[in-house]
């Protein structure tokens, strides 16, 4: 189990380096040129290769994946990252926001709520 405990946390180490440099490329990259993205959405990937459960890595991928407007693409990440954590707020504002996009707005209002539910019950948490 100890072997097994090493191996998980390099995994670990690997899927947040190749996030973190992910997310460096975003931050060059020319907004209005989302092709500039593709180099951090394979980070990404790998990121979640290593790590499945790298929720940051998760989102961002969905974001990044919106923003080269493959929103059908970026809304199967976001419910894979619900599926990971049901509380995590901003996987419900992301859907909210791709549903929008896609024209889904009754679907979008849903994860809104859901979204600012989860907003109020964390801020109401001591």
């Amino acid at each position: 189990a100890k072997f097994k405990n090493i191996g998980l946390k390099k995994r670990e180490e690997r899927s947040q380096s190749y996030l973190d440099e992910a997310l460096n490329i975003f931050a060059k990259a020319d907004a209005k040129d989302p092709t500039q993205l593709e180099p951090a959405i394979d980070l990404l990937r790998q990121a979640l290769k290593e790590n499945p459960r790298n929720e940051d890595a998760m989102e961002s991928l969905g974001v990044m994946l919106a923003k080269q407007a493959k929103y059908q693409e970026a809304i199967m990440v976001m419910q894979q990252l619900e599926m990971i954590n049901p509380d995590n707020q901003m996987a419900q504002m992301n859907l909210s926001i791709f549903y929008m996009k896609i024209g889904d707005k009754e679907t979008a209002e849903e994860h809104k709520a859901k979204g600012t539910v989860l907003q109020f019950n964390s801020a109401l948490k001591p």
